[in-house]
């Protein structure tokens, strides 16, 4: 799944990376946006 609640956890945690890659447009719910400077969401073809 995407990860939302980790996402949540530690959106504004400078000391956590997080990347989410998943296949865009097939998975729901996931994003192009990245929601802080920390996190990154990377559509795959």
């Amino acid at each position: 799944h995407h990860g939302n609640g980790t996402e949540a956890a530690f959106r504004d945690d400078p000391q956590v990376l997080m990347c989410s890659f998943f296949q865009h447009p097939f998975y729901p719910y996931s994003g192009t946006e990245h929601f802080a400077p920390n996190m990154s969401n990377i559509p795959l073809p």
